[in-house]
C-alpha cells in the first residue's frame, strides 16, 4: 500500500526538463539562433559591408572568424554586442612572415587602418566594460602598443609625407581639441581647431 502511494505521488510531481543550451546554425543565408525562449534569424552575411578590402603594396590581409559562433556570442550578450576581430596580415614577398591582429569590438563594421608607409596598423579595442583603447601594431616587429583611450581616430598626412594619428578630445568655445600622436604612439601635439576634421592637416603640418 505504501509503495502504491509513493508511486502515485511521484506521478503527480511535474517533470521539469533541463534547459537546452543555445544553438546557432546557418539557414537560408542567415544564422538561426535557437534558445528555450525563442528562435531568431540574424543577418550576418559576409557581404561587402563586413568584408575588409585593402589595397596595400606589401601586405595581404585576411579576416578569419566563425560567423555562427560570433552570432551566438552576440545573442548571449545582446545588451551590448562584443565581436572578436581576427586579421592575418601576410607579407606578400615572404608568406612565412605574418602578423596576427586580434581584438574585440562593439562595432562589427569597424576596420583596422594602416599607416601610409605600411609600417603600422591601428584599431580600437573594446573591452566588455570600460572605454575603448586605441592600439597600434608595429608590423615590422609584430609588437602591439596602446596609444590612448578612445572610441575613434583618424590619420592625417602632411605634404612631407609624415603621418599622424589623431584623436578628437573635448570641445570648447575655441574649437575642437585634438590629440596628435606620432606613428609609434607618442603624443607630439595638442591642437584646437574649428574647421572640419578632414582639413586638420592645415593645423598639424604648420
Amino acid at each position: 500500500m505504501k509503495k502504491a502511494i509513493c508511486l502515485l505521488l511521484l506521478l503527480m510531481i511535474p517533470v521539469v526538463g533541463r534547459a537546452e543550451p543555445n544553438r546557432a546554425f546557418l539557414k537560408n543565408g542567415q544564422i538561426r539562433v535557437q534558445t528555450n525562449a525563442e528562435i531568431r534569424d540574424l543577418d550576418y552575411s559576409q557581404d561587402k559591408k563586413y568584408t575588409p578590402s585593402f589595397d596595400l603594396e606589401r601586405w595581404a590581409v585576411l579576416e578569419k572568424s566563425d560567423p555562427v559562433q560570433e552570432a551566438l556570442k552576440v545573442y548571449e550578450k545582446k545588451s551590448r554586442p562584443l565581436f572578436t576581430r581576427r586579421f592575418w596580415i601576410i607579407d606578400k614577398n615572404d608568406q612565412t612572415r605574418k602578423v596576427v591582429v586580434e581584438y574585440t569590438s562593439h562595432d562589427r563594421q569597424q576596420q583596422i587602418i594602416f599607416s601610409p608607409d605600411e609600417k603600422y596598423v591601428y584599431y580600437v579595442k573594446d573591452p566588455l566594460d570600460g572605454p575603448g583603447l586605441l592600439t597600434g601594431v608595429n608590423l615590422l616587429t609584430g609588437k602591439p602598443f596602446v596609444i590612448t583611450p578612445a572610441h575613434s581616430f583618424f590619420l592625417s598626412t602632411c605634404p612631407d609625407q609624415k603621418s599622424y594619428v589623431v584623436v578628437k578630445g573635448v570641445s570648447s568655445a575655441d574649437g575642437n581639441r585634438y590629440m596628435v600622436y606620432t606613428q609609434d604612439g607618442k603624443l607630439t601635439n595638442t591642437v584646437v581647431y574649428q574647421g572640419a576634421p578632414g582639413t586638420i592637416s592645415q593645423a598639424i603640418c604648420q
